[in-house]
């Protein structure tokens, strides 16, 4: 498995979360899903899984904000909880189908703690993404790790490259 982006896209993303700190940020990372170098559709094996991320979209942190995710004061707050609007999410849908493209994965940033799937993360987390977590230290992010959820509800760290 592996997931490859651009230095700029990476730079995109390490901007977000300091723009956002001390909060986590959040985003959508769009491309294509390929697996052979022929650019066929994914098989049934995750070794041959490839997320190509073309572009990043950066979002709201809107967890407390919007109805559907209105939690109480003992539910923590965005310094550690992330969500993204599901209509910015239908939204992004739409536009990704309209230029055949494909919503691939999900970023954000955790910015107390190192990039590694919480359980939080693991609760909403989706098998068909891949996901990438930003971390830095006093808000400067500097490295970031790929993932991705099993059917069995383990996430498996997805190999990133990077391309100029």
């Amino acid at each position: 498995m592996q997931v490859s982006f651009s230095r700029a896209h990476q730079a995109q993303i390490y901007r977000h979360g300091e723009c956002c700190y001390p909060e986590e940020c959040c985003g959508l990372l769009l491309g294509r899903v390929i697996t052979q170098a022929n650019g066929a559709p994914p098989s049934g094996s995750l070794q041959d899984r490839h997320w190509q991320v073309l572009e990043v979209q950066p979002t709201e942190n809107c967890w407390g904000d919007v109805e559907e995710f209105q939690q109480d004061s003992n539910q923590g707050s965005k310094l550690y909880y992330f969500a993204i609007d599901p209509k910015v999410l239908l939204s992004a849908q739409k536009d990704c189908r309209r230029r055949s493209l494909s919503i691939i994965g999900i970023f954000h940033s955790h910015p107390h703690s190192q990039p590694v799937p919480s359980e939080f993360d693991r609760a909403i987390a989706w098998p068909e993404y891949v996901y990438l977590i930003a971390a830095g230290k006093d808000g400067k992010f500097s490295t970031s790790r790929s993932w991705y959820l099993n059917e069995a509800g383990n996430f498996l760290e997805v190999d990133s490259t990077l391309l100029l």
